[in-house]
């Protein structure tokens, strides 16, 4: 995962278009090329995101993200799975 902070503006068009004016936002670029842009504070929900596979490119002062076309996302294999369980463990009859 990379994590970018910085003050920037996103633009998003696709089905729909979207603007987000430039303000301080923490980019997160995933492993499994997923994208997320999230404000400073308000919250833990992403203001915008894109789903993987994606290609991700740098053109002069900006970061570009594609979505690819034809690729089914790329999934982690069940030994890399990392989670807690909450709750009491349940008993097996």
């Amino acid at each position: 995962m990379r994590l970018i902070v910085a003050r920037c503006s996103v633009e998003y068009s696709g089905r729909l278009s979207a603007r987000l004016p430039e303000a301080l936002r923490l980019v997160m670029l995933k492993a499994d090329g997923s994208v997320l842009v999230h404000a400073d504070a308000g919250g833990y929900k992403p203001l915008n995101w894109m789903t993987a596979p994606t290609a991700i490119a740098e053109e002069d002062d900006r970061i570009v993200v594609r979505k690819v076309k034809g690729e089914k996302p790329k999934r982690p294999a069940r030994s890399e799975w990392h989670h807690k369980r909450r709750g009491r463990p349940r008993r097996r009859p």
